[in-house]
């Protein structure tokens, strides 16, 4: 299958797609030209790119000129990997509106676009607190609620703390079916992230049926996004809450589970663009 790449993929993701399709990657998408109306040509660097000789177009990146492209090439040709999902994706306040009014458990949360940051709705005594559009675990503190004050920045999210001995579940969704999974701890006992960047251990979890439906439901609130990484929590007292979800996750979970989701991406990308060549006949 010959595909069309766009935006900023990164190479293990290249690499492995090119085992499965032909791959025609463009990074520096802001020199394309976009005709409008559209006459099934995009024109980049001094080359025309003619969309009929490609399946599906798969979109690795979010902004206002990834997100142009994507609407003028839908309709046209399959297109995956909504910039504006990815968008929503990449900010937690956002992601978790949305997977809380889907009947979803997310983390309690209040952010301020300042620093002048109200505290009084958080009931707990300790405060986690996260960037809004942050990843990989940076930027993430632990605090007393009585001292937070000096160490709240703007665009910052606070949540209480939830007693689940530092640890989470990384699920793996890939076009909103789960494929792999592993458990997350601490290496540190007095690191409460349990990152595998920040010195993390982990291991493969089994897909069972109660992981595969939490899965399916998260996929669901992020449509035509090809690849997901959710974070899930287990408390203390039995509860569990959706930590929050990753356009953007690791690739240690291949290396932990022996799945490369890349694979699957690439059957996803398959099915999807057979599929969008059946219904247009």
């Amino acid at each position: 299958m010959n595909v069309l790449v766009l935006g900023d993929a990164r190479s293990l993701a290249i690499s492995s797609m090119r085992s499965f399709h032909n791959i025609r990657h463009i990074s520096d998408i802001a020199n394309i030209t976009i005709p409008f109306p559209f006459n099934g040509k995009l024109y980049y660097n001094g080359t025309v790119i003619n969309c009929a000789d490609y399946d599906c177009a798969v979109f690795f990146q979010i902004g206002k000129n990834a997100d142009r492209i994507f609407r003028v090439l839908e309709g046209h040709m399959c297109v995956l990997g909504d910039p504006h999902i990815r968008t929503i994706m990449m900010d937690k306040l956002l992601s978790s509106v949305i997977l809380y009014n889907a009947g979803l458990p997310v983390v309690n949360s209040t952010f301020c676009a300042s620093e002048k940051h109200d505290v009084t709705a958080i009931n707990s005594d300790k405060i986690v607190g996260k960037p809004v559009d942050g990843a990989f675990g940076n930027g993430i503190w632990l605090r007393e609620k009585d001292s937070i004050k000096k160490h709240i920045s703007p665009n910052y999210i606070l949540q209480p703390y939830i007693e689940c001995n530092s640890s989470d579940e990384r699920l793996i969704i890939v076009g909103g079916k789960l494929v792999c999974a592993m458990e997350r701890r601490s290496g540190n006992k007095d690191e409460f992230r349990s990152n595998i960047d920040l010195g993390g251990v982990a291991k493969r979890l089994e897909l069972t049926d109660e992981r595969m439906e939490v899965a399916e439901k998260i996929g669901a609130c992020f449509p035509n996004h090809l690849l997901i990484g959710a974070d899930i929590l287990r408390s203390i007292d039995g509860k569990w809450y959706i930590g929050e979800v990753n356009a953007r996750p690791g690739f240690h979970i291949i290396e932990i589970t022996g799945h490369n989701f890349f694979k699957d991406i690439s059957i996803y990308i398959e099915e999807e663009a057979k599929k969008w060549a059946k219904e247009k006949i």
